[in-house]
C-alpha cells in the first residue's frame, strides 16, 4: 500500500506575487470559459500570461473553442521562431521530441534527410506561399506552425487571416471531425519564468508613442508565422493517424476587431498526423480537502497533461466556472515549482456521468516527466481564498 503521509500537502509556499499572478492567471480563464452543455458540464479556456488587445482577441480565430497564448524561451533554431515562441524547450528538449517520434519537420533540409518530397507542403496564392514548418503531436494535442512570406506588412500592423478552418475527415459539417483550435502570428512576445510577458531576447516590453505595445511579428527575414493548438472537443479522441484539413483565406490587418486591406486568397493544406502519445500514467486517487473532489489519476507528457477526477459532493461554482480543480504547476524533483504551465484546454464531466470529471491541457512549455514529483493543484472554492496543494506521484 502507497504510503500517505506527504502526498497531500496544504502549506505549500508561494510567494505574494506568485500567487497574484495566479490570481490573474485563473481569472482569465475563467473569463474565457464557454460551457457547450448544461451547467456545470465543460468548460474551455485559454492560459498564458496577461496580454491582450483588443485587435490581438480579434485575430485569434477559434475555431470550436480554445485558445494559445504565446510563451517560450530562446534557444537555438532547431524548431521555427514561432514554433519555439508557442513551447518551451532547450535544444536538448527539442532533440529529445524529435527522437521520441513527436515531431514533424517540414523543411526541405529534414525532408531530403529523410527522402521525403514536400514541395506539395509549399502553397501560393496571389504572390504569397505558406507552407507548414513543423508538427508537434502527442496523444492529444497537436502544435503546427505555418510560415508566411511574401506578405509586406507595415511596422505597427497586425497581421491577420480573415478565415480558419481546421477538420478531420472528408465532411467539413460532420462533427466527428470537429477540431478545438487556436491560434495567431507569433509576434515575438514570450513569457519569461515568473509568467511575465518579454520580448523573446528576454528585454522588457516597449510601448510606441500612441501606448500601445510594440509586437515583432516580422522574423529577420521578413517572413512571418502562424501558429495554431489543435485538440479533438473528445477528451478520449486523439488525432494521431488523422489527416488534418488546413484552409486559410485572405490575409490582412486588423485593427480594433476591423478586418482590413485584406489580399484574397486561399491556401489549402492536408497534413497527416504523426506523433507519439509519450504520457505517463499514475494512480493517485488522493482526495482534495474540502472541495469535494478526488484525484483518480494523471497522465503527463512533455507537453500536456490529463487529470481524472472523482467529484464526491456539492462543488463551488461561479458564472463561467465549472468548480473543478486546476493543475496550476508542478514541483519538480530538486525542489523547484514550475508555475504558469497550463496554457489551453478543457475540464468537464464525462458523457452521462455527474461524478466522473477530467481536466486536458497543452502546457506553454516542455517538461521532463521523469523530473516531476507533484502536481500543484490549484483551488477555487467559491468565495474562499485559492490556494496550493500537492499531489506527489509514486516513484
Amino acid at each position: 500500500m502507497r504510503e500517505e503521509k506527504n502526498v497531500l500537502n496544504s502549506d505549500v509556499e508561494i510567494p505574494e506575487v506568485v500567487l497574484k499572478k495566479a490570481d490573474d492567471a485563473l481569472a482569465q480563464i475563467r473569463e474565457s470559459t464557454k460551457p457547450v452543455r448544461k451547467a456545470k458540464k465543460e468548460g474551455r479556456f485559454q492560459g498564458g500570461f496577461r496580454y491582450a488587445q483588443a485587435a490581438a482577441i480579434a485575430c485569434a480565430v477559434l475555431v470550436g473553442a480554445g485558445g494559445i497564448t504565446v510563451t517560450a524561451a530562446v534557444v537555438h533554431h532547431l524548431w521555427s521562431r514561432g514554433m519555439q515562441g508557442n513551447l518551451q524547450a532547450t535544444e536538448e528538449q527539442q532533440k529529445d521530441l524529435a527522437e521520441r517520434g513527436m515531431v514533424t519537420q517540414f523543411d526541405q533540409s529534414a525532408a531530403q534527410e529523410e527522402g521525403l518530397n514536400l514541395s506539395s507542403m509549399e502553397v501560393t496564392s496571389e504572390g504569397i506561399t505558406v507552407k507548414p514548418m513543423e508538427l508537434i503531436a502527442d496523444g492529444h494535442f497537436v502544435h503546427a506552425a505555418f510560415q508566411v512570406s511574401g506578405y509586406d506588412l507595415a511596422d505597427g500592423e497586425e497581421p491577420c487571416f480573415e478565415n480558419v478552418v481546421v477538420y478531420t475527415g472528408e465532411d467539413e459539417n460532420a462533427q466527428d471531425g470537429w477540431v478545438n483550435m487556436g491560434g495567431g502570428f507569433y509576434d515575438g512576445i514570450v513569457s519569461n519564468n515568473n509568467g511575465e510577458p518579454v520580448y523573446e531576447d528576454g528585454t522588457p516590453l516597449a510601448s510606441d508613442e500612441t501606448g500601445n505595445i510594440v509586437e515583432h511579428y516580422k522574423a529577420a527575414d521578413g517572413t512571418l508565422e502562424y501558429v495554431m493548438t489543435l485538440y479533438k472537443t473528445d477528451p478520449d479522441e486523439s488525432l494521431l493517424g488523422q489527416t488534418l484539413h488546413v484552409h486559410f483565406e485572405n490575409l490582412g490587418t486588423v485593427e480594433k476587431t476591423e478586418f482590413m486591406n485584406g489580399i484574397g486568397g486561399t491556401w489549402e493544406f492536408d497534413i497527416p498526423v504523426s506523433g507519439k502519445d509519450a504520457a505517463k500514467s499514475c494512480e493517485l486517487n488522493t482526495a482534495l480537502e474540502n472541495v469535494n473532489v478526488t484525484v483518480r489519476s494523471a497522465a503527463i507528457s512533455p507537453i500536456s497533461i490529463r487529470v481524472d477526477y472523482e467529484v464526491t459532493g456539492e462543488l463551488q461554482t461561479q458564472e463561467d466556472d465549472n468548480g473543478l480543480p486546476n493543475v496550476g504547476g508542478v514541483v519538480l524533483k530538486d525542489g523547484s515549482k514550475v508555475l504558469y504551465l497550463l496554457n489551453g484546454g478543457q475540464s468537464g464531466y464525462q458523457k452521462g456521468s455527474d461524478t466522473q470529471a477530467y481536466l486536458l491541457a497543452t502546457f506553454d512549455r516542455v517538461i521532463d516527466v521523469d523530473q516531476v514529483q507533484s502536481l500543484l493543484f490549484r483551488l477555487h472554492a467559491g468565495d474562499q481564498p485559492e490556494e496550493y496543494v500537492t499531489v506527489d506521484l509514486p516513484q
